[in-house]
Formats: C-alpha cells, structure tokens, sequence
C-alpha cells in the first residue's frame, strides 16, 4: 500500500521532529536548573555583602563587582527561560508544517485508498467463496465415504432384510463438529466475524481443535 508508506513517512517526521526538540528542551531546561541553583547561592552571598558594604566591611567595588555577576547570571536565566519558550513555539510550528503536508497528501491518496479498499473486500469475498467452496468439496468427499453404507442397506431393504435405511447427509452428519465434549459450529456468526476483523480474535475452541489437527498431522 504506496499511500500508507507515503503518510507514514510522514507520521515518522513528526515523531522525530518532537524528539529532537525533546531532547533539545530537556538539555535546555537542565541547564537552566544549574544556573538557578547558582544564581540562588550568589543572590544569598550577595545580600551578605551587600550588608558588609554599608557596616564598611568591605568596599562598594568589591559589592559592584559581584552584583554584575548575579546580574550576568540573572540575564542568562531570563535568555534559557525565553529560548525555551522560543523552542515550544519553534516545535509546534515545525509539526504544524508537517501536519499541513499530512493533510495534503491525504487528500492526493484517497482514490488510491479507495483502489486498495476494493481490493481488500474482494479478498474477503473470495475468503468466503473459498470457505464455502471447500464444504462443498468436503460434501463431495463424505458422499463417497457414505455410498457404500447407503448401497448396502438399499440391498438389504431390497431383499427384505431390513424395513428402513438410515443414512444421514452432509448436511446432518457434518454441520457440528465434535470436540472437547462440546461441538464446534460451521456457521460463522456474525460476531466471530467482527472480532475477526476489528480485533484479528478467533474462537478459542475453533483455535484449540485446528493446532491439535495441525500437530497430529491430520491438517497441514
């Protein structure tokens, strides 16, 4: 299917353009968590100096001097906080271009879609003639098992050693299938055919008699 390779191309970009950005963001805000554990210390120390300034302890260059560090450290701080803003806006722009050319493609690829949806319900239509293709080639077979039975008590009824004949159709003997002291249906119902299609679910017991058939080698 070209189009669902071409609109998964494109699910692939924003899931990588997201991660890079992640990965970006989360170098950047570790970063930014440095920086104010240390401009949080160099506030503290400063405040300490600025109190030793004015009791004379030390001088007013002294006190400049370490306030243009908190300062630096402060406009840092305030230069991460706007990139990582300036990040978010860039990540949402950059995925919104992507979704535009997801929504482009999509509307290019719909009668290819629709191409590749009739295929698929004629699979399932010739699933389904294969099933009931098959029966009638089982019925076919359990006649021949079942004639020599039929023919020998049509003899007998002839010669008047038997009133009735007993034999049972395809039909009857067939329909339900023994198993694990409980019978297996033919008849696929309608539920069995939707958890087939919305869940890929099948019948346990239909399971369960088809791998011990596989493993005994009656099937393949």
């Amino acid at each position: 299917m070209k189009f669902v390779d071409k609109l998964n191309k494109l699910f692939n970009k924003v899931d990588e353009t997201e991660a890079r950005y992640q990965k970006a963001l989360e170098r950047k805000e570790e970063e930014l968590i440095t920086l104010q554990a240390e401009l949080s210390e160099k506030e503290f120390m400063l405040k300490d100096m600025h109190k030793m300034k004015l009791l004379g302890d030390i001088s007013e260059a002294s006190f400049d001097a370490e306030n243009k560090k908190v300062e630096t450290l402060r406009n840092k701080v305030s230069a991460i906080k706007q990139e990582l803003s300036l990040m978010e806006s860039y990540k949402t722009e950059d995925v919104k271009a992507v979704l535009a050319e997801l929504e482009e493609e999509h509307k290019k690829l719909s009668k290819e879609k629709n191409k590749e949806l009739h295929i698929l319900h004629m699979q399932l239509l010739e699933a389904k003639f294969n099933y009931l293709e098959k029966i009638a080639e089982v019925s076919a077979e359990y006649s021949k098992l079942s004639t020599p039975s039929y023919k020998l008590q049509a003899l007998q009824q002839k010669l008047g050693l038997r009133n009735n004949i007993y034999a049972s159709g395809a039909g009857e003997s067939l329909n339900m299938i023994s198993f694990e002291s409980g019978y297996i249906s033919l008849r696929v119902e309608q539920n069995e055919v939707y958890d087939a299609l919305a869940y890929q679910r099948f019948p346990s017991n239909l399971t369960r008699a088809v791998n011990q058939a596989k493993e005994a080698g009656v099937i393949k």
